[in-house]
């Protein structure tokens, strides 16, 4: 799947979720600056969070595995931007519940400044985050 950034690149995600749930809450990645939504370390903690009873949200950074653009101008101003957009299409899905976010390395600066700008925000996880000053 595909969603098209600010700068009109298509960023690749993927959602694993237990479709027979009406209502599911999401847990969002934000990915350190090497984000893959398909590696290793991603699919086994995504598999953990669906045994959980979480769906997830996993996705390829801009200039990443399947997504467009470069790394070279990703900031943590636009890893905010790039995520939201993710928020902002899970909420208008009927089968989401509420929205956290997983944040590691610099997605973890990312996930901060997420929530501190928005209510809909659940709860975060974060794992080593680092912040953009």
């Amino acid at each position: 799947m595909f969603l098209e950034n600010h700068q009109g690149h298509k960023l690749a995600f993927i959602i694993d979720r237990d479709e027979s749930n009406d209502k599911q809450d999401v847990i969002v990645f934000a990915n350190g600056f090497g984000g893959l939504k398909d590696s290793p370390g991603r699919q086994m903690l995504a598999k953990f969070f669906n045994e959980l009873g979480f769906a997830t949200l996993r996705s390829d950074n801009r200039g990443k595995g399947e997504s467009e653009g470069s790394t070279v101008d990703y900031t943590v101003e636009e890893g905010v931007k790039d995520v939201c957009l993710f928020i902002e299409y899970l909420k208008a899905q009927q089968w989401v519940g509420k929205i956290a976010l997983y944040g590691s390395s610099n997605g973890g600066g990312v996930a901060m400044a997420i929530a501190a700008r928005r209510k809909d925000i659940a709860f975060l996880i974060l794992t080593s985050p680092s912040i953009d000053n």
